[in-house]
């Protein structure tokens, strides 16, 4: 096939994909059974996920041909959570000072490398409304980790041992926007 008409399905391919966030009350049954579902394929589910999701600030959806195809969200976890994570990481950073939390971030093999996280990450991000975010990630998802320097966020901490995968580590990064006001 010629480079030109490579390009063309390339193109063409990409008009099936469709980004968007909503609050999850604004989502059908549907919408927050494919969402679970996602992140569950991502190894990233523990009991109580669905009441979870329900909680989230926004949850963002990546569509193939009408299809589920990935997820994302921007949560505002509640102080102990936050507490937690950072006290396990090691952090000298106050968890006060960083209210939201990108996460459940999953993108189906066959639709990765295609820019369409990047897309949904875009969207979520200026929901935080210039807010501080923190995020996880398994010390050995390295696509994830160079994702989330490419997005300003910088690792802190040590590594510590993850709560639902024994043999797995995660990483704490932060994207701090400096002080508010």
């Amino acid at each position: 096939m010629d480079k030109a008409t490579e390009l063309i399905l390339r193109q063409e391919d990409l008009k099936k994909y469709e980004v968007f966030c909503k609050a999850p009350g604004e989502c059908s049954a549907h919408e927050l059974d494919e969402f679970c579902a996602i992140v569950a394929e991502g190894g990233e589910v523990s009991a109580g996920m669905r009441d979870r999701v329900t909680r989230a600030f926004r949850l963002g959806f990546i569509r193939y041909d009408g299809n589920a195809a990935g997820t994302a969200a921007l949560k505002k976890p509640k102080a102990s959570y936050r507490t937690k994570v950072f006290s396990a990481a090691k952090s000298a950073v106050k968890p006060k000072d960083f209210p939201f939390e990108l996460g459940w971030i999953y993108l189906r093999e066959e639709h990765r490398l295609k820019g369409q996280m990047t897309r949904l990450i875009g969207e979520l991000m200026p929901l935080a409304q210039g807010e501080n975010i923190f995020a996880t990630t398994r010390t050995a998802n390295t696509i994830m980790k160079d994702m989330l320097v490419q997005l300003h966020f910088k690792p802190n901490g040590e590594e510590y041992p993850s709560t639902l995968q024994s043999n797995e580590t995660l990483n704490l990064f932060l994207l701090d926007r400096g002080p508010k006001g």
